[in-house]
């Protein structure tokens, strides 16, 4: 796992505390990279499971100044994790979700986590700016605020991720002696809290390590219930029913890389709805033309970088435009821009769209298709 943190004097003891406890939460053996950020990234730590050079780490690290280069250290997080082994990988990203220095584009950030299936899940103030949700639902990962955050319950969400390759049953040892997530232990060989929402979570299995058989039950349990004739027969035979035809546990399933959290950033079911087509947008003039996005909606397009979708250009506003689900169609919203939107050539604020329709914004021409 790597932690990208940033180290601007406010709240920057809350953010070092997140991580220690993180990390404490992680399965022994696990390995822990540290950034630290402000206007520069700095590697603080290159991957070690060494719980006293990760607490010599964490507790070294100052306050900065200065803008931070939050796009330059997702990418330097996303990079030292491409290559490692592991078939758990994770970015932690603890900031405020401004950036001002970076000299990478967080789209490039964005596509590295994609292709290398890296999720991130970030950690900052309740009103952050959108780029750290963005973050978190483009890479499959997960936003909760400050406040709100547990590091114990971060890890466990991290190791109930799908493994690349067969998942070792609880309390085994995986690939290069890693453990599965029932071996959660604490650095110094305590246990660590319990993290009841690593099951919640797990997608290669309906039914939570050690939770309770629903086959017959313990004797312990039947020898209170003697004392009433009635109930113990009643539960005897209950007993008997399921021995013969045990229930078959749900199964959960989610895309691998993708974590069911109850946390701030939980979209409305209107976000969630599917769709009876799968819309994309391609570019056929402007600067990036061939360029080919597929839509989760609702999707934002401007120039402004935590936007869904960026468009280069200076005569895009930075919020220029969304298109939206209504009704099983997709509808495009000006918001309000300086230089107006239009479909087909003409200038709209509010036009349903069908397959085919060329979107005309500032000097790009976006060609809207469905599949």
């Amino acid at each position: 796992m790597a932690l990208a943190l940033e180290t601007a004097a406010d709240r920057l003891a809350d953010r070092v505390e997140l991580a220690q406890a993180l990390f404490q939460g992680l399965p022994r053996g696990s390995r822990l990279a540290v950034f630290a950020f402000d206007a520069r990234v700095e590697a603080a730590l290159p991957p070690t499971d060494d719980a006293a050079a990760v607490d010599a780490s964490l507790a070294a690290i100052q306050p900065g100044t200065g803008s931070p280069a939050l796009h330059d250290a997702l990418h330097a997080a996303i990079a030292a994790l491409r290559e490692l082994p592991a078939r758990r990988k994770a970015v932690v990203l603890l900031a405020s979700g401004r950036d001002g220095s970076s000299s990478r584009r967080l789209e490039d950030a964005l596509a590295a986590a994609q292709a290398a299936v890296i999720p991130v899940f970030a950690v900052g103030p309740s009103d952050p700016p959108s780029a750290l949700r963005r973050i978190a639902r483009i890479t499959g990962g997960a936003f909760a605020t400050l406040e709100e955050a547990s590091g114990f319950e971060i890890a466990g969400r991290i190791f109930g991720l799908q493994a690349r390759g067969p998942v070792p049953g609880p309390g085994a040892t995986g690939a290069g002696g890693t453990p599965t997530p029932a071996a959660v232990v604490s650095p110094a060989g305590g246990a660590a809290p319990a993290v009841p929402a690593i099951a919640a979570v797990t997608p290669t299995t309906g039914t939570a390590p050690g939770a309770v058989s629903r086959g017959w039950p313990p004797a312990t349990l039947l020898a209170p219930l003697a004392a009433v004739a009635a109930a113990s027969l009643a539960a005897i035979g209950i007993g008997l029913r399921r021995r013969r035809n045990p229930p078959r546990p749900r199964e959960r399933r989610a895309p691998e890389g993708t974590v069911l959290m109850p946390y701030a950033d939980q979209q409305p079911p209107a976000r969630t709805r599917l769709l009876r087509v799968q819309p994309r947008l391609e570019v056929v003039a402007g600067g990036e033309a061939g360029r080919c996005w597929t839509l989760a909606l609702p999707a934002t397009i401007g120039r402004a970088a935590d936007s869904d979708i960026v468009i280069e250009d200076s005569r895009v506003s930075a919020q220029h435009c969304r298109i939206r689900e209504a009704d099983g169609r997709c509808i495009l919203e000006d918001l309000q821009s300086s230089n107006g939107s239009y479909v087909n050539g003409q200038r709209v604020r509010r036009h349903p769209l069908r397959g085919g329709d060329e979107i005309g914004l500032g000097g790009a021409r976006l060609r809207f298709l469905e599949h």
